[in-house]
């Protein structure tokens, strides 16, 4: 993951983004037809550093936000369907949060390169009675700890980021089991892994390549979770082909250069992905891309007119597409 410096925002925004990238197929770009059906509509507003959304299992939308972790306004808000976002756990940068039953599983972390899985329930409509960490210790370095997915086997899997560029030890995938017992370990290998999501009973993972030698490409991989451990190659194999990349898996689509990729979410044979932009360069533009995974073929769904501003994606139990603005503290709905 490339740091991604939010220039008036915090030296160290989101301990270590992501980035690289050109395209599968074609890539589009500016000639790709926005979205069609409108500007999004703001469901939610005055949060701080929006990093992703959830819905429970009653149709409400929880948000999780921050940076590093040090201010009060950093954690889980809570979106009553009338009224104001109110901050309902502080004091710590989420990542990425999924609902299990009447628990949340947060993705975050309480210091700089140390990533975490707490666990909250018991919300009485204020706040939980109760947290736990499910998964500590987890080391990320400069990079930051990935999004959670549910998979079809029941397990939840977590990205999480190479401890740091090129040195150190790679990033890769785990999975576990919601109520409890050891992780496993299902891809090493990577430099980020920071979105997840199903297409069927494989895994897309968003990947970022590295800040500096050549260009390399920004990545959406995919493997079998259920199969052997997957080697993605990384630090010998970082997008640029050859001999360091030969027993590497192929990337199922590649963005572009300093793209940032973020979460994502699939619907049918379509993936929607976060692109959150890069400190390196003005281009590309913080965006949603649109990826046919039959095809490969990415296009721009939309391009947000503030930079480094999309990070987490979510589909509504509406079937539509939200999104989280960190720099516009926002979170939008699209009509699919």
């Amino acid at each position: 993951m490339r740091t991604i410096h939010l220039a008036p925002l915090a030296a160290a925004v989101l301990a270590a983004a992501l980035v690289a990238g050109a395209a599968h197929g074609s890539r589009t770009g500016d000639a790709a037809p926005m979205h069609p059906l409108g500007a999004p509509v703001v469901v939610a507003s005055g949060i701080q550093f929006p990093t992703s959304a959830a819905f429970d299992a009653h149709g409400r939308l929880w948000i999780t936000s921050g940076i590093i972790g040090q201010t009060p306004s950093e954690g889980i808000w809570y979106v009553p369907r009338a009224g104001r976002p109110r901050l309902v756990t502080g004091g710590f940068a989420g990542i990425s949060l999924l609902w299990d039953g009447n628990r949340l599983y947060v993705s975050g972390s309480t210091k700089p390169g140390v990533g975490e899985i707490t666990v909250f329930s018991g919300f009485d409509g204020n706040r939980f009675a109760s947290r736990h960490v499910r998964l500590g210790g987890i080391r990320v370095g400069t990079h930051t700890i990935g999004s959670l997915a549910r998979g079809p086997d029941g397990r939840f899997y977590l990205g999480y980021g190479a401890e740091n560029d090129q040195v150190g030890h790679a990033g890769g995938v785990l999975s576990f089991l919601p109520a409890g017992g050891a992780a496993t370990k299902e891809a090493t290998g990577l430099r980020t892994a920071y979105g997840l999501a199903f297409w069927g009973s494989r895994l897309l993972v968003s990947v970022s390549g590295p800040d500096k030698l050549h260009e390399p490409p920004d990545e959406l991989q995919s493997f079998q979770p259920s199969g052997p451990l997957v080697d993605f190659g990384y630090p010998r194999c970082f997008g640029q082909g050859g001999a360091a990349c030969m027993s590497a898996p192929p990337p199922l689509a590649k963005l572009a250069p300093h793209a940032t990729p973020t979460q994502l979410v699939v619907k049918g044979d379509v993936a929607y992905v976060g692109e959150f932009g890069s400190a390196v360069a003005q281009t590309p533009k913080s965006q949603i891309v649109r990826i046919d995974l039959r095809t490969g073929h990415v296009s721009v769904f939309w391009r947000s007119p503030v930079q480094h501003d999309v990070i987490g994606l979510a589909l509504g139990p509406d079937g539509n597409l939200y999104a989280t603005l960190f720099s516009s503290g926002k979170v939008v709905r699209f009509d699919l």
